[in-house]
């Protein structure tokens, strides 16, 4: 499936965005109203980052839209469907769990930085790990 790909914006005032009064909407911000948008874990378990980012889009029909857009360098499209990051997350969390890994273990990842570095750390939240940048750290 061909993507086009946009270049330099030359008149970013003309683009129509998802917010158009940032002062507005934050002056009416509410935690509470927030916390209504969350589907929150199927049987009133919790909350978790992985569910709501991926596997409740899954849950709720949406599987096959596209969550994750990665235009490399070299103007190659990579997509990435809620589908497909719920299933190798699904995986992912299988092999940690394989080597004794277990929520509250620390787990590192070392990837190039950029877009790709989101899917280990998406996947890490899936069972309760917490990702570290070890780079960013002072």
């Amino acid at each position: 499936m061909p993507t086009n790909v946009t270049g330099k914006i030359q008149k970013p005032s003309a683009l129509r965005t998802n917010l158009a009064d940032y002062e507005t909407v934050r002056r009416s911000f509410s935690w509470a109203d927030a916390e209504k948008t969350l589907a929150g874990l199927p049987g009133g378990r919790g909350l978790n980052i992985a569910y709501e980012a991926a596997d409740r889009h899954v849950a709720e029909g949406r599987g096959d839209r596209v969550a994750l857009r990665w235009i490399a360098k070299d103007q190659a499209v990579n997509e990435f469907t809620y589908a497909r990051l719920t299933l190798d997350s699904a995986r992912f969390c299988n092999v940690l769990a394989g080597l004794g890994i277990a929520p509250g273990d620390r787990v590192f990842t070392w990837a190039r930085a950029g877009a790709l570095c989101l899917r280990p750390r998406h996947l890490e939240a899936r069972r309760g790990f917490q990702p570290t940048l070890l780079g960013l750290r002072p």
